[in-house]
């Protein structure tokens, strides 16, 4: 696989999600409405993991274009679209795949999608490796997402092996992932070079 750049300003989770199911990234919107419609069906399965905000500003504020995921979203997304969700990061704190699966169970096996998180900020989709021609461009792809996206280090090879942590994590929905409120000016700098793509 390759990664494929399908847009940020804070829909890329959800433009990666549309362009696996689709093949563009277009419906992005309607990938985040039936996500939070799913979390507002089902409150039981996600109030819990909520402990910021109230659960209508959390649900008004992750319903709004350009709001960055979070856990309970990513969840609600598998469950919803009944996907199974591959996650692999090039941050190297992290475990390089994290699976999200949907809970509930159903007579059809779930869909696979495969996403790519570059270093912590940026969702891509991927696609298949066809030419070498194509993994050139792929290459230069990656390089620009990561020195236009990311401020920290010039490049992250996402193929290298991980010094720590697992191999494969899988999703808990109790994990926080907030990145709507960046915290430190590292963090704020990466956010600020994200929104301008």
């Amino acid at each position: 696989m390759r990664p494929h750049d399908v847009g940020g300003a804070g829909d890329c989770f959800f433009r990666a999600v549309s362009h696996q199911l689709y093949g563009d990234s277009s419906h992005h919107l309607h990938i985040r409405e039936v996500g939070v419609q799913y979390l507002r069906d089902n409150p039981e399965s996600f109030i819990e993991s909520n402990t910021k905000h109230s659960w209508n500003d959390y649900l008004s504020n992750v319903s709004m274009q350009g709001t960055w995921y979070d856990a309970l979203i990513v969840q609600a997304v598998a469950e919803s679209q009944h996907v199974n969700i591959y996650i692999i990061e090039s941050h190297e704190n992290f475990a390089e795949v994290t699976l999200v699966e949907p809970n509930h169970s159903s007579q059809q096996p779930p869909a696979t999608l495969y996403l790519g998180h570059v270093n912590e900020v940026h969702y891509v989709s991927t696609v298949p490796y066809s030419s070498d021609l194509e993994n050139q461009l792929s290459n230069n792809n990656l390089k620009f997402i990561e020195q236009n996206v990311l401020s920290e280090q010039p490049h992250v090879n996402m193929s290298r092996k991980r010094k720590h942590g697992a191999c494969m994590r899988k999703f808990k929905l109790t994990t926080k992932t907030s990145q709507n409120e960046p915290k430190t000016p590292e963090q704020k700098q990466k956010w600020n070079a994200y929104m301008k793509l």
